[in-house]
């Protein structure tokens, strides 16, 4: 233990830590908190807390949306009177390393703590790329994959099924190699493990050849979408509607690959296919006209230097829970992307990547398509926010994946022809005042219900690190219940009970799922 780092002395009465989630909806204050530097110094860990049946939850980046890596508050009232503290956690993020680029099989290898931005960056000399990535870099491989994250493209499925071989480190079984070839029906439940299986420690990933994308933004009615929907899921190698509520439109990016030989043929390209031919100073007019009335005298003497995600952070927060305010911000913000239609080439990882905005509370659900129900599940889910007078910010995002061969993901499906939409709804947390925040977040949770009523009749279940249990018992019961019909959680328990007997990786959202 000597060699393992410990941020935290547990005979210590103070909290040192405090982690937050990137929206600092979340948070987590661990008595301590370990970052081994080797898998060597990993295994001591697990088995020392194996041997005193003491919980330790490994992190990752600590992105996600409802803090599902997060350990859970201290039960054990001798080491914690207060109360306050959580149960100890350990960080992957010095096993960092990329092991092996195989450019023969188009994969490579990596330690799990390795972030998606240092990933792609050192397979570039190699000429190839990840297949896809979700929208934020900063994320480590390893909880990335365990949570099921996705990107957009039809025929590209989530991460976790991009892997070709995983090793897991586990109290009970110590180190296990798993592949579709070595214990293929564990794999398929830890690929998308939720870190209750076991802590990733490598991972080899299946990769594409460096390649260019041409992008083409534009502001379309739903109409026109209704109409190209299919053909573009096919078309298009990527593809995001960004839909702006109280209107009947939607951003379409649209990216597909396009050969690129030299710098001279780019210079080309980029000349025929033109960016916005706005200035960003006309396109952000209007947002900083309505950020002035609003303010006036008051206003921030900066405001002019802002990007439209501050801009509209910044305009919402003047009356964050008002469904009229948010009409009018919408309506800035379609007029904000329609002046930016255009196109954009670069390289694939440079292109599918996109600014979230700012803090921001977050629900995503996952069904699959049938004929033109994914288009007809926003058109319905967009009468049912109008209707609720819901205060509903742009966008609500729509994009789609592959199905995973992975069991536990919520793209599961033996169908190898199933396509899956992703559809997430957000509102902003634009203002650190404690109380602005929780009305917001209590306007979010009947946002929820709004949006879980809609997506009941498509099928559609919640992304792994965007569920939030509900407080209530009785609503809880229910969406322990649906979650049982879809997922296999009794061969989910079976694999904890063998690799994990004790549940000392597991934190309350994994005990909430298995419960009985």
């Amino acid at each position: 233990m000597a060699n393992c780092t410990c941020r935290a002395e547990e005979e210590k009465d103070e909290v040192e830590h405090v982690l937050s989630n990137w929206s600092c909806t979340h948070e987590c204050q661990p008595r301590v908190l370990y970052e081994p530097e080797s898998v060597a110094e990993l295994r001591i860990l697990l088995q020392l807390h194996q041997a005193q049946g003491k919980k330790i939850r490994c992190v990752g980046a600590g992105i996600s949306p409802n803090g599902i890596g997060f350990s859970s508050r201290a039960k054990d009232k001798k080491v914690d009177v207060a109360g306050f503290y959580h149960e100890a956690v350990v960080s992957v993020a010095c096993l960092d390393k990329l092991i092996e680029v195989d450019t023969s099989k188009n994969c490579v290898t990596v330690e799990a703590g390795i972030t998606v931005d240092s990933l792609l960056e050192q397979l570039r000399p190699h000429g190839l790329t990840l297949k896809n990535v979700a929208s934020i870099r900063d994320q480590q491989i390893g909880g990335l994959l365990q949570s099921g994250c996705h990107g957009t493209g039809a025929k590209i499925p989530p991460m976790d099924a991009q892997i070709e071989e995983l090793v897991l480190l586990t109290p009970e079984k110590g180190e296990i190699t798993l592949s579709a070839t070595i214990e293929p029906e564990l794999f398929a439940l830890a690929k998308c493990g939720l870190g209750a299986l076991g802590i990733v420690t490598q991972v080899t990933l299946q990769c594409a050849p460096l390649h260019y994308l041409i992008e083409k933004t534009v502001l379309m009615h739903v109409e026109e979408i209704h109409q190209h929907h299919l053909e573009w899921l096919t078309e298009f190698q990527h593809l995001r509607y960004m839909w702006i509520p109280y209107t009947d439109y939607a951003v379409v990016v649209q990216c597909k690959p396009i050969p690129v030989e030299g710098t001279l043929e780019l210079e080309k390209l980029n000349a025929k296919f033109p960016s916005s031919g706005t200035d960003m100073s006309e396109r952000l007019a209007s947002a900083q006209k309505f950020y002035l009335h609003y303010c006036g005298d008051r206003a921030d003497p900066t405001y002019a230097n802002w990007s439209f995600p501050t801009m509209r952070d910044k305009i919402i927060a003047l009356d964050p829970l008002s469904k009229e305010h948010l009409r009018l911000v919408n309506e800035i913000e379609m007029e904000f992307w329609k002046l930016g239609e255009g196109y954009r080439i670069g390289l694939s990882d440079d292109i599918i990547g996109f600014d979230c905005g700012g803090q921001q509370l977050v629900q995503e659900f996952a069904f699959p398509v049938n004929d033109m129900e994914d288009i007809d599940c926003v058109v319905n889910l967009l009468q049912e926010i109008d209707r609720a007078n819901i205060p509903s910010p742009a966008p609500i995002e729509q994009r789609w994946s592959a199905r995973s061969t992975s069991t536990m993901s919520p793209a599961s499906s033996p169908d190898p022809n199933q396509v899956y939409c992703w559809l997430g709804t957000i509102m902003y947390l634009p203002s650190s005042e404690r109380n602005v925040r929780d009305s917001i977040t209590k306007q979010f949770e009947d946002y929820n219900d709004v949006v879980r009523s809609v997506m009941n009749r498509y099928n559609g279940f919640e992304h792994w690190a965007k569920l939030e249990w509900p407080k209530d018992e009785e609503d809880r019961r229910k969406v322990q219940k649906r979650i049982q019909k879809r997922y296999p959680l009794e061969s989910f328990r079976q694999a904890r009970d063998v690799l994990d007997p004790k549940h000392i990786l597991s934190n309350e959202f994994i005990d909430l799922l298995l419960e009985h």
